[in-house]
């Protein structure tokens, strides 16, 4: 569970200093959503972000409750900043990891519980997906994937390779490697292709919980 911490810890000190080029909604839009004792913690966007730096860098190395209670926190308050999330999947997937890690860093003895809570994030995260996506004429046939990718035709057999995959992930308890493998190099491509780097990396956080619990179940 260390390696899944170090790893978060990285995909939320990337996440960061991308956020720093960014600009949240405007606090005089937001201010009178808040409520009024929190109001100061959440005014400052750059002061929100210098926190979850030092707590990230500090994670990175020391697996310690202080820098992952502020990373869990700052996150949340971001997200509170964004009224929602800057991007959904990542951040939703990011603010799971980071509780399950909290939950070990202050008692080790719940690792395998938390093993198992990062696993389930990772393993249903693709299953739901797949499941969501063949009950859609489009995907079975592959012209939501050619929307997708821009192009007049994709193969069916490419979008069903893409369904049978999401559907089977839950194997990966059993046989992590083909499926973790599988999944970093699906996640590649939509880096290459659609830019989703922040779910590369929160993803990469939580596979190493996947061959945790493969081996709890050995």
């Amino acid at each position: 569970m260390i390696w899944v911490v170090r790893m978060i810890s990285l995909a939320v000190l990337l996440q960061t200093i991308e956020s720093f080029w960014i600009t949240p909604w405007k606090w005089s839009l937001i201010r009178d959503e808040i409520p009024a004792p929190i109001r100061p913690l959440l005014q400052s966007n750059r002061w929100l972000l210098s926190v979850r730096l030092v707590a990230a860098l500090t994670a990175l190395f020391f697996v310690h409750p202080l820098p992952i209670a502020f990373m869990l926190i700052t996150t949340w308050g971001l997200a509170i900043r964004w009224r929602g999330t800057f991007n959904g999947g990542s951040d939703f997937m990011t603010f799971h990891i980071l509780a399950a890690c909290l939950v070990f860093s202050l008692r080790p003895d719940f690792e395998q519980a938390c093993v198992f809570y990062v696993a389930l994030q990772i393993i249903l995260s693709f299953f739901v997906a797949g499941v969501a996506k063949i009950k859609n004429p489009a995907w079975r046939n592959g012209k939501a994937l050619a929307i997708f990718l821009r192009r007049a035709q994709i193969p069916a057999v490419v979008s069903w390779s893409i369904l049978i995959f999401e559907i089977l992930f839950p194997l990966a308890l059993f046989l992590p490697t083909p499926f973790v493998v599988a999944a970093i190099l699906f996640q590649i491509a939509n880096v290459y292709i659609f830019g989703l780097n922040r779910f590369f990396f929160a993803w990469l956080a939580g596979y190493p919980a996947v061959y945790l619990a493969s081996g709890y179940l050995v």
